[in-house]
């Protein structure tokens, strides 16, 4: 069976009226959303990404050369770029500070 993929982006999440419009198309697609606690297994599986909550990181240029680059001649920095995309937001802030300060001890 077919999933729908649903992508809202409106800050005001599911009380916006894109959201409200996206869900009754997928509703008309027959699309159920899997809800906690619910056995229902009718209509076609619909997966959700609500970029208001979960944003996509920015594909910047100094990413995009990080991930270009084989990770053994990475800079520091390029570390932190490119691995920055499998990690969640405080371990991305604790490899920046990491890298801050390899980069100031460098500088001394």
């Amino acid at each position: 069976m077919t999933t729908i993929l649903q992508i809202n982006s409106s800050l005001h999440g599911d009380d916006a009226q894109s959201s409200r419009l996206a869900s009754e198309f997928v509703a008309a697609l027959g699309g159920t959303r899997e809800r906690k606690g619910s056995t229902s297994t009718s209509g076609r599986p619909v997966v959700v990404r609500d970029l208001s909550v979960a944003p996509v990181p920015h594909l910047t240029a100094e990413r995009l050369t990080a991930l270009a680059t084989h990770a053994a001649e990475r800079t520091d920095v390029e570390f932190v770029y490119a691995e920055g995309l499998a990690l969640g937001a405080d371990e991305r802030s604790a490899a920046v500070a990491d890298a801050v300060a390899r980069i100031g001890q460098l500088a001394a």
